[in-house]
């Protein structure tokens, strides 16, 4: 009977491992996407007026054009 129960409060205990996993998971990727955000940020605002310019965007662009990035996380 002991081994019933503790197969029982295994298969009990398993969905929120799982669900503990998704979380830490959900967190990471969360963590990924804000630090290429930043690192877009930063790169962008790098770069000088006049290559700011040869792009077609303003410094008044580079929040967006980071946000799109850390918004679209079809490419991870």
């Amino acid at each position: 009977m002991t081994d019933v129960t503790v197969f029982a409060g295994a298969r009990a205990v398993a969905p929120q491992r799982h669900m503990l996993v998704a979380v830490i998971e959900g967190v990471i990727a969360g963590w990924k996407a804000w630090r290429d955000y930043r690192q877009t940020e930063s790169e962008l605002n790098n770069l000088s007026n006049r290559e700011l310019s040869d792009l077609g965007i303003t410094r008044n662009d580079i929040p967006a054009i980071a946000s799109r990035r850390f918004l679209d996380t079809s490419d991870r």
